[in-house]
């Protein structure tokens, strides 16, 4: 009887002390700090389950629409990338490039998570991605929550570019790291970086965030020679020094790691796509308020370096202030500055990011067409034009003959044109939708 009865009591008492327990740990993770590391141990381990093996994934469709862009039907497909790997730990921003003639497609996020599929199963109702394990944590801070800012595939090698931090915390530069192709692992190897150092502020404990005076940039495209395009932003160095290499399109020597400046004059460039045949850049870059700009440039390999103004020309205006009172600060239009024109601004932004080209097979329009991505999210403004996929139709000398816009509810930072399947692919960053768009 009084065994029986014991082990009643020891039942309940071991009931009694769960239930304090779980209490506890309620109470403790109500505590912000504490929260915040129970949350980086939890990314921790499941970053280091996705980079140490080789996992096979479902990517499921789960809507469709069409919209009709420049008097053309257009058939656009969602498919569930975030349910891959949870809410919770969402896959970030993407960034994407094809391999083995276009019927690889490599995606990465910004957190250095790699994953390949098949690009004519893209075509399917139902597909499936594969992880890659890499190397990446090696060369990222974990710090900054958001590290790879671009990626380009070239002659079966994987380049991306990140901003790494100094030991002491206090200097941040861009760098292009670079890996062979290998499905079972990458492993990368640092090609170029900064000389000059952006300072970095860093606020509080270890654990919370690192803030730069302005990093961003990073953008990565193959190029012609033997070299790697990768655009840098305008931090505290100068965007009109021929020797600096901020505010800049570089072309990095894949073998050496050496650098030439392309372009100089830019802000932000968010946006880089080479025209091999032509030998003709698209490049987008932010302005400060106002002011995002596409432009072209028509002559890379001249012996000018092509100017295209910051911080002498912009249509934005500095943030914190009314435009009328600072309407002559930037110089515009540019090109009575000697600078080179914008084919096109948009005032107010949209947060413009990713442009690519496409031709005729795509949708049979017979002009030169170019589709811009847009970060601004679900607030289209009638000024600017509206925000998430805009197609424009350009004219011979490169003016807008014609533009539409792919209204998307969030950001979009990356888009590709897949050859193989015709169509367009991009990634909607709010919920991880992988958008792939086909003409009707």
């Amino acid at each position: 009887m009084w065994k029986r009865i014991n082990w009643k009591i020891m039942a309940l008492i071991s009931l009694l002390l769960f239930a304090v327990i779980i209490s506890a740990i309620g109470i403790k993770l109500r505590d912000p700090a504490f929260a915040q590391r129970v949350t980086i141990k939890k990314y921790k381990i499941i970053e280091s389950f996705f980079r140490k093996f080789e996992l096979q994934l479902n990517l499921e469709k789960f809507d469709e629409r069409i919209d009709v862009i420049n008097d053309q039907e257009y058939h656009v497909e969602f498919y569930d990338l975030q349910s891959l790997f949870g809410q919770e730990f969402s896959f970030g921003k993407f960034y994407f490039d094809t391999h083995d003639n276009g019927k690889t497609l490599f995606i990465s996020n910004s957190k250095g998570f790699f994953v390949h599929m098949p690009v004519k199963d893209i075509k399917n109702s139902k597909s499936y991605v594969t992880t890659i394990p890499s190397n990446f944590n090696d060369y990222r801070n974990v710090e900054l929550n958001n590290n790879i800012t671009g990626m380009a595939i070239d002659n079966d090698k994987l380049y991306v570019s990140n901003n790494t931090i100094n030991s002491n915390g206090d200097c941040m530069r861009m760098q292009l790291l670079v890996a062979d192709i290998n499905f079972k692992t990458l492993n990368f190897k640092k090609l170029f970086q900064q000389e000059e150092c952006n300072p970095a502020i860093r606020k509080g404990k270890p654990l919370d965030r690192v803030y730069t005076t302005f990093v961003v940039g990073g953008r990565v495209a193959s190029y012609k020679d033997n070299k790697i395009l990768l655009s840098t932003s305008m931090t505290v160095g100068d965007p009109q020094d021929d020797n600096g290499t901020f505010g800049k399109i570089l072309a990095i020597d894949k073998t050496t790691g050496a650098h030439e400046v392309i372009s100089k004059g830019h802000r932000n460039p968010q946006g880089l796509y080479y025209n091999a045949e032509e030998n003709i850049i698209f490049q987008t870059e932010h302005g400060p308020q106002g002011g995002d700009e596409i432009n072209v440039n028509l002559n890379p390999s001249g012996d000018e370096i092509e100017n295209y103004g910051w911080p002498i020309a912009s249509y934005g205006w500095p943030y914190g202030v009314d435009t009328e009172t600072v309407i002559s600060k930037y110089k515009k239009p540019h090109r009575d500055y000697g600078f080179i024109e914008p084919i096109k601004y948009f005032s107010p932004s949209i947060g413009i990011s990713a442009i690519i080209e496409v031709g005729v097979q795509f949708n049979a329009v017979q002009d030169r067409q170019i589709f811009v991505a847009a970060l601004s999210g679900s607030d289209p403004d009638p000024q600017s034009g509206g925000h998430g996929i805009s197609h424009f139709i350009l004219n011979k000398d490169y003016t807008v003959k014609q533009k539409q816009v792919f209204e998307f509810e969030g950001r979009i930072r990356d888009l590709i044109y897949l050859e193989n399947i015709n169509k367009i692919v991009a990634v909607r960053e709010w919920d991880s939708s992988l958008i792939v768009i086909s003409a009707k």
